[in-house]
């Protein structure tokens, strides 16, 4: 695989590929018509993306790795009534979230019901002492959190407000993937939650407009166009992309298991606000986001652990790539294999270059993950991954005053971890604390969330290459020995 120069990339292309990874508002174009609405009522078929997920949690009904569950914290007075009005209007305008789901004749449908009016039940811990508060907290959810979902009876969402103080209250919405995604939730639901709060509390009746589309109308159009008339192109290219691709080895302090069993750990790690900047700045003048500085850091610390030059990692991009799509709440992401060559030490520059080139290339034949798999029918082994073993993602930040977080599953007590490594990161703003994010691996594998962070502490000083600091496979050498001691 030969790396090839991204500075020559067309503008259209470098336009792409902003658009996409920072999710910019963009209108339709002439060869993809709106969305239309379902002209029937009845269930609807299941989004590409949705498959997935349906398939693994009816084989696996208590299983809860596609349980999430995030926090949204409220500072200052608190409005209860008001809130409660806002949430339930919330779940009445997004057919997504009082949808369930059933097999018909053999197939997955989900069926839209009538809006249910949700109680938000109310934990007071404010009479605690301020140390135990928050692991009672996570204690709570962690409980809620693991409880399987009905997919046929639902709901399929289950809040729970806990009020801290006077002054300090969090919602924590414990759902399932299949109704949401984090996009949902910090581009559509965390705006559209303060402003209905804000009407309510002034007595006023909710301004949102109607959404343009709800996520049934999306999946039954997927249905119906099929595939897309380049979609064998954007496949073949995939084909010859990754026909030779290695799996990538990260050191293992034990045998892997035969089947996945997803436990795993979560290391949280955090970037100051001056090296936030830094690497901000550094990518600007390179004409790269801040993911891409970052992805490629990450890709020298998986050189580095591996000692593979032959770099195969994942990222996740988001399928609303109309404007009508916007406001739509429900799961719309994919995975998306990213192939890095590291082979010639190159500079930090260079390698950020690759990465840019390599995500243009991709989002311009992005095919649904799980449609992927089926077309190129890689080697599956029952305790990997297929295509990819590690990932890396960046969230936006939310601007707004309610402030989001996931509850990870060191919090709530879940061990999920499908990936042997996965680094989430959230950063649209960095605030006066830095970037914030996480290393998650799964059990047995290597964490190294400590050295991410030096690594990236390496980059504004261009003192962060492949080979410098040592040559392949170093930290797994020396990893080795403290396992052998």
């Amino acid at each position: 695989m030969a790396p090839r120069d991204a500075n020559a990339l067309s503008a259209q292309k470098r336009a792409v590929l902003d658009q996409r990874l920072r999710a910019a508002r963009r209108s339709p174009t002439p060869s993809a018509p709106a969305i239309r609405h379902r002209t029937r009522a009845g269930p609807a078929p299941l989004s590409p993306a949705q498959e997935q997920l349906w398939y693994f949690t009816a084989l696996a009904p208590d299983n809860p790795v596609y349980n999430e569950a995030v926090s949204i914290r409220k500072d200052g007075p608190l409005d209860l009534g008001a809130f409660r009005a806002a949430f339930n209007e919330i779940v009445r305008r997004h057919e997504i979230w009082h949808s369930t789901f059933r097999e018909i004749d053999g197939e997955p449908v989900q069926v839209v019901g009538p809006a249910p009016t949700l109680e938000l039940p109310v934990v007071d811990i404010s009479d605690m002492a301020p140390a135990e508060r928050e692991a009672e907290a996570v204690r709570l959810v962690a409980d809620r959190a693991r409880l399987p979902y009905d997919l046929e009876q639902g709901p399929l969402l289950r809040p729970l407000l806990i009020r801290f103080g006077d002054d300090h209250h969090r919602i924590y919405l414990c759902m399932h993937h299949l109704i949401f995604d984090g996009v949902s939730l910090y581009r559509i639901i965390l705006p559209e939650l303060v402003s209905l709060y804000q009407d309510f509390t002034e007595d006023r009746q909710p301004s949102l407009p109607a959404p343009v589309i709800q996520y049934a109308d999306y999946s039954s159009e997927l249905r119906e166009q099929g595939d897309s008339p380049d979609h064998a192109e954007r496949v073949g290219y995939w084909r010859r992309h990754l026909s030779d691709a290695s799996t990538l080895q990260l050191p293992l302090d034990h045998q892997r298991p035969s089947r996945q069993r997803f436990h795993g750990a979560m290391n949280p790690l955090c970037i100051s606000k001056e090296l936030s900047d830094e690497l901000r700045s550094l990518g600007q003048a390179a004409g790269a986001t801040l993911f891409q500085v970052l992805a490629s850091a990450f890709t020298v610390l998986l050189y580095r652990y591996s000692g593979q030059a032959d770099i195969v990692f994942g990222t996740l991009t988001d399928m609303r790539d109309r404007r009508e799509l916007e406001g739509m709440v429900g799961y719309c992401l994919t995975p998306l294999v990213l192939r890095i060559d590291v082979q010639q030490d190159p500079a930090f520059i260079e390698l950020l270059g690759r990465i840019r080139s390599e995500l243009v290339d991709g989002l311009s034949h992005l095919v649904p993950f799980q449609r992927l798999v089926r077309e190129l029918h890689p080697h599956r082994e029952p305790g990997v991954n297929p295509l990819f073993q590690v990932a890396v993602v960046l969230e936006p930040s939310m601007a707004t005053d309610l402030r989001q977080r996931p509850v990870r599953p060191r919090d709530r007590g879940s061990d999920g971890g499908s990936l042997d490594h996965r680094s989430d990161g959230r950063g649209g703003s960095t605030g006066p604390t830095g970037l914030g994010a996480a290393a998650a691996h799964r059990t047995g594998a290597a964490a190294p969330a400590g050295r991410l962070e030096r690594h990236i502490g390496r980059i504004p000083a261009g003192r962060l290459r492949p080979r410098a600091g040592g040559g392949p496979g170093a930290p797994h050498t020396r990893r080795r020995r403290r396992c052998v001691r």
